[in-house]
C-alpha cells in the first residue's frame, strides 16, 4: 500500500507520510477531509501529497467545482500556491506512476487549463 485517501486527521497523515506513504487529500460530496488535512501541505510534503475528489456528485461539481474547488480552498487556507498546484498536478501524476505527465515540459503529455488568476483558479 503506497497511498491513502482515507486519512482524516493531520496527525494520522503525518504518521503515514513519515512511514513513506503518499496522502491523498480527499474532498468529495460525502467524505470531506480537506479542512482537517490542509495543514500538512507544505514544502516538505507537497511531493507526497495529492488532491482527490473520490465521490464528487454532479450537482456539487456544477455548484462548487471539482479539483479547482479544492485548489481554491487550500489557497484560501494559506497554503502556498506552488505547493497546492504541485499536489494537484505533478505529485498526483508521480504518485500514480504517470511519469510523463504532471508538468508542462518537452516530451511530457499535458492537458492545459488557462486560468485568469492562480489564486482564484477559475478556468477561462
Amino acid at each position: 500500500i503506497r497511498t491513502d485517501h482515507e486519512t482524516t486527521t493531520a496527525a494520522e497523515a503525518r504518521e503515514k507520510l513519515a512511514k513513506g506513504m503518499a496522502i491523498l487529500i480527499r474532498e468529495g460530496s460525502a467524505s470531506k477531509d480537506l479542512d482537517a488535512l490542509a495543514e500538512i501541505l507544505d514544502a516538505d510534503t507537497s511531493s507526497f501529497v495529492a488532491l482527490c475528489t473520490d465521490d464528487r456528485n454532479p450537482l456539487d461539481i456544477a455548484e462548487e467545482g471539482h479539483l479547482d474547488s479544492s485548489i481554491r480552498r487550500l489557497i484560501a487556507k494559506g497554503r502556498p500556491l506552488h505547493h497546492v498546484y504541485r499536489a494537484a498536478s505533478h505529485s498526483a501524476a508521480r504518485i500514480f506512476g504517470l511519469t510523463d505527465r504532471g508538468l508542462v515540459a518537452p516530451g511530457w503529455r499535458a492537458d492545459i487549463a488557462l486560468l485568469d488568476d492562480l489564486e482564484d483558479c477559475r478556468v477561462s
